[in-house]
């Protein structure tokens, strides 16, 4: 046979894509390089663009109202699956601004993960910053503060669908929390996996693993920079409030730069809740004692 009848070996388009998207997801800033290597990746990498998206950041509103304008009906909806928005005044100093962005949310109201920070039943409330009615995402964190009488409102449809929460209280030295203020949590019908602050943890632990059995994990959460601080103070946790209960769905974190990690977990699928799983599955297979709480 001739060489001039030999054909150029070629990956199958089913395997080339795969490497590339391995290759998008292992280093997302790869993303607009890999996409110029021609038209058929361009065309299958552009969605995770929007994948995650971190709608805290102020120079990513144009973009994405450009977005908005020039791409095809439900393409953004279809692609974005994990979202943090900021929901506060100072932070979104005109009402276009967050249209915008609640224009993005609403293509994808079941979005498989939404990350609130500064949310208040105050700001909620607002008719200018308001996360828009009708989202309800499958995992949902929520930093609140109860400064000025603020609050989270376990009632709204915004938890109706949530099976993963993280409830990080903001101002743990100005509040008392009781079980009274969370009584909601053993309503929430889809709730497996719960994650919170440890000043929330403290007051209402011991009714979370008694009102809500279908919980398959409870997470009290440090975002303390400094081990040498975050340790004792979990140490200390797991002596006074754990003593006399080995649940084995416990579970203790440090995670100091909360946000960076979650963005990386939304990335990688190595994420806090992926994390967790692992380790009481290592309890549940004998691995792990019962009576470790503390996950390094």
């Amino acid at each position: 046979m001739s060489g001039g009848n030999l054909k150029e070996p070629t990956f199958p388009p089913e395997l080339e894509r795969e490497i590339l998207e391995f290759a998008a997801f292992g280093d997302p800033s790869r993303i607009p390089t890999l996409l110029l290597v021609c038209r058929r990746v361009h065309r299958w990498l552009e969605p995770l663009v929007y994948r995650v998206l971190r709608l805290d950041k102020l120079q990513i509103v144009e973009p994405l109202a450009h977005a908005l304008k020039s791409k095809p009906p439900g393409f953004l909806g279809h692609a974005v699956k994990h979202a943090l928005v900021t929901v506060s005044y100072t932070h979104w100093t005109t009402a276009s601004a967050w249209e915008t962005l609640s224009e993005i949310l609403l293509l994808n109201p079941n979005i498989f993960e939404l990350v609130i920070k500064k949310y208040t039943s105050y700001t909620s409330n607002s008719s200018l910053r308001r996360i828009p009615t009708g989202m309800h995402p499958k995992r949902l964190i929520v930093q609140f503060t109860r400064d000025s009488g603020c609050d989270a409102d376990l009632t709204e449809p915004l938890f109706s669908c949530v099976s993963h929460l993280t409830l990080c209280q903001a101002s743990p030295a100005m509040s008392h929390e009781t079980w009274d203020m969370w009584s909601h949590l053993a309503t929430l019908p889809m709730l497996t996996h719960l994650c919170f602050t440890e000043n929330i943890a403290r007051g209402v632990l011991h009714q979370v693993l008694t009102e809500c059995p279908n919980l398959l994990a409870v997470v009290i959460l440090w975002q303390i920079n400094s081990p040498s601080v975050s340790k004792p103070r979990m140490d200390a946790f797991a002596r006074s409030t754990l003593k006399t209960n080995a649940d084995p769905r416990v579970v203790l974190v440090t995670i100091p730069r909360f946000y960076d990690d979650w963005e990386r977990g939304a990335w990688s699928g190595d994420d806090l809740w992926f994390r967790v799983d692992d380790f009481i599955a290592g309890k549940r297979r004998g691995i792990i004692s019962d009576s470790t709480h503390v996950f390094e």
